[in-house]
């Protein structure tokens, strides 16, 4: 266990993410002729927000005809839904939502079958709560359901506390490492051998067989490495950027962008990480999440395995 929570400096990878001010303006009634481009092109007509000193960032379009507006500054959007208000031409032909904030949620897993809702609030209060604080303006029950190892509940936080909440877990439980080199067992090296010889390289230009001479010239450094991703929860941006390779399609007319099938190619560093976090992801929901009764998608799994299951069904009755 981790006695002291260490303080990191924030990776650059992951900038801070800050909050958006957003708003959707739809049509009232939509017609052959609503469009998103349409309806941002009357609302730019009917509100100049440069002499207003409204500060747009982005205007996207959404579903029914629809733009979504969003703004650096509170008081930015603030203004425009007034000035759209006072509008009686913008009111009669469409409508303007400020869509509210969605507090995060928490799983709890596998607790115990006969565990009340009550037990559950009562348990978060004590861990996370000062004596003076009301557990109903921090956490509300939203949901729960069972499993064969307990019922999962999910809970609604508040935004305020949410982040201690996650930082206390986070830092006080012992997150799995990558085992050493050597153990045949290890889960790096055996992403490592399953590397494929003579693929298409990532915008880094750095191919398979020369990350695998790396970690066997030093499995150490590679540990360390991917262990300090893994304890820190990040995946570094630039791994994330792909290489985008247009493929012509066979017979078609190359002088037009639809006759050719984009491929995208990310770095093998990436890919890496991403086998990693992907089979523990897929160890932990076989273990506890994952019906007895799902085919789909699961290792060792096919529709022929659910096919065999009804037959075996009709015939015990």
């Amino acid at each position: 266990m981790v006695s002291k929570q260490i303080e990191r400096p924030r990776s650059k990878s992951r900038p801070r993410q800050q909050k958006k001010f957003l708003t959707l303006i739809k049509p009232v009634e939509i017609t052959s002729e609503s469009t998103s481009f349409n309806t941002k092109k009357t609302i730019q007509r009917q509100i100049d927000v440069k002499s207003k000193n409204i500060a747009i960032k982005n205007v996207k379009p959404i579903r029914n005809a629809g733009i979504m507006i969003e703004t650096d500054k509170e008081e930015d959007l603030d203004k425009l839904i007034q000035i759209f208000k006072e509008k009686d031409e913008l009111n009669k032909n469409f409508q303007i939502d400020k869509p509210k904030e969605r507090n995060p949620h928490i799983i709890l897993f596998e607790v115990a079958k006969d565990t009340k809702e009550e037990d559950i609030l009562d348990g978060l209060k004590n861990q996370f709560l000062e004596q003076d604080q009301t557990v109903e303006n921090d956490f509300q029950i939203r949901h729960n359901y069972s499993t064969s190892r307990g019922t999962n509940w999910i809970v609604e936080i508040n935004p305020e506390l949410y982040s201690k909440v996650i930082k206390r877990v986070f830092f006080r439980s012992k997150h799995p490492r990558l085992q050493p080199y050597g153990n045949h067992h290890g889960e790096l090296e055996s992403v490592i051998n399953n590397i494929k010889p003579n693929k298409a390289v990532g915008i880094d230009g750095i191919p398979g067989e020369v990350i695998k001479e790396i970690f066997l010239a030093n499995p150490q450094w590679f540990l360390r490495l991917l262990n300090l991703l893994l304890e820190r929860g990040e995946f570094p941006g630039v791994w994330k950027i792909a290489r985008v390779v247009l493929i012509p399609k066979e017979g078609r007319d190359l002088t037009q962008p639809r006759d050719y099938r984009p491929i995208c190619i990310l770095p093998c560093w990436g890919k890496i990480l991403d086998k990693i976090v992907s089979e523990r992801l897929s160890f932990f929901l076989e273990q506890n999440i994952l019906h007895p009764l799902q085919f789909g998608f699961r290792k060792k799994r096919s529709t022929a395995n659910a096919l065999n299951n009804i037959r075996f069904h009709k015939q015990g009755k």
